[in-house]
């Protein structure tokens, strides 16, 4: 999947899976690039391998979208070895692996619809009545 910031995608390499990150990975892009992983499905489960050996650019926003979506997909993030990355690249995204059990899941949002609104506020109602 590509993205105006950068690309992702899946290829098999030795045997295993090896997620291919190219372009430029940063906090301005990272909706799009969420989105681009997520595009992944399931593929990004069975991911054992990080190349960023195409990659222009990355900060810490950029490292923890990969590196959470790996984690919600089930991989061992802190685990994954990475290839191809410039030492400096490298270095950002092991500052963020090593503070990512710090971060937990992101807080649920309440997005109920008016219907579903107006039926916790006729139940609140109905509790406030009776007892």
């Amino acid at each position: 999947m590509s993205t105006p910031g950068g690309s992702c995608r899946i290829e098999r390499r030795d045997g295993a899976d090896a997620l291919v990150i190219d372009g430029a990975w940063r906090l301005s892009d990272a909706q799009p690039l969420a989105a681009a992983l997520a595009a992944l499905g399931d593929r990004i489960g069975t991911v054992r391998l990080i190349d960023g050996s195409g990659l222009a650019a990355i900060d810490t926003a950029g490292a923890l979208v990969v590196l959470s979506a790996l984690r919600g997909a089930g991989v061992d993030a802190a685990a994954v070895p990475l290839a191809g990355f410039e030492d400096s690249h490298a270095r950002i995204v092991e500052v963020v692996r090593a503070r990512l059990a710090d971060i937990g899941p992101a807080p649920r949002r309440n997005v109920s619809g008016p219907l579903a609104r107006l039926g916790r506020a006729g139940h609140a109602f109905a509790t406030l009545l009776v007892g």
